[in-house]
């Protein structure tokens, strides 16, 4: 009988490993974190960490990217906070690597480089977010709530795709373009309108104010144009899809909050805008028709 409930035993766990997701010919252990925060950088980890503690997130921390990919291999993961500037493999190229691996995970880029050229890389390359360093707790603690929310939408449209069912949230029109995952942009004839994406809307919990910029304000790409303040008095600035002059604001949505949320791509438009820079800057725009 011993020699029986060992062989059962065995062919067990056997069965176990060979039932596991297997990354790289290895079984993932499945331990679950929510975030997983890259930074060569202790001074920063633990910064982070102490904001995300307090939010009650449970946490996994690596000081390089080899080390972050292992991690990612052998845990769930809900979101991953990197920093671009590391050696040896940059935050970039950690990102590359996720993407090549088929690792389903969300990732937020930070850095102390919030050029143009960095945010649009980092937005071409597949970013939901570019977090600029140096950030506040404000700041972080907003970032971390869209892409922890961002991170469960995208698990729920795969269970649903999965379910035959592809609507979860909406993505913009073919021929609207994008800078990052939070705008859009539609070019008219003489001007351009802008306005903030369906993932971005359901990524913060419930809208209660906004604040909008006035008429022949000016708008600067990659900067924040909308402050969004939630239900909890967490305060979220979307940044821009394009730099110009304020023509027009859209006073539908001033009045009823509700149609940004019912209808963000047509009638909930938040501004025109006549471009100052548009040859320059289409170019790190994103064709929405990639969604």
């Amino acid at each position: 009988m011993a020699d029986q409930s060992v062989l059962k035993a065995r062919l067990m766990k056997e069965q176990n490993l060979r039932s596991c997701f297997r990354f790289w010919g290895g079984c993932r252990m499945n331990k679950k974190f929510d975030i997983l925060i890259v930074d060569d950088e202790e001074i920063v980890i633990e910064s982070i960490k102490k904001i995300c503690l307090y939010k009650n997130y449970s946490i996994s921390t690596a000081t390089n990217s080899f080390d972050a990919i292992k991690i990612l291999e052998e845990n769930d993961i809900k979101l991953v906070v990197t920093d671009i500037m590391m050696p040896e493999m940059n935050g970039f190229e950690l990102l590359i690597e996720i993407i090549k691996k088929n690792i389903s995970v969300p990732v937020i880029l930070t850095s102390g480089n919030s050029s143009l050229e960095m945010i649009s890389k980092a937005f071409m390359l597949g970013a939901i977010d570019f977090l600029p360093k140096p950030f506040n707790f404000d700041e972080l603690e907003s970032f971390i709530s869209r892409g922890m929310m961002i991170s469960n939408l995208f698990i729920r449209k795969n269970e649903n795709r999965e379910a035959g069912s592809n609507l979860y949230y909406v993505t913009c029109p073919s021929n609207y373009k994008k800078f990052g995952r939070g705008n859009w942009v539609k070019f008219e004839e003489g001007f351009v309108k802008v306005g903030v994406s369906d993932l971005l809307l359901k990524s913060i919990n419930s809208v209660n104010q906004i604040i909008l910029k006035d008429v022949n304000n000016q708008l600067s790409i990659g900067e924040s144009f909308l402050k969004i303040i939630d239900s909890n008095e967490m305060i979220h600035e979307i940044i821009s899809p394009i730099s110009g002059n304020i023509i027009e604001v859209n006073q539908n949505i001033v009045e009823s909050i509700s149609l940004l949320e019912k209808d963000p791509y047509f009638e909930g438009w938040l501004y025109k805008v006549t471009p100052s820079d548009i040859f320059y800057e289409e170019k790190y725009l994103i064709s929405c028709s990639s969604d």
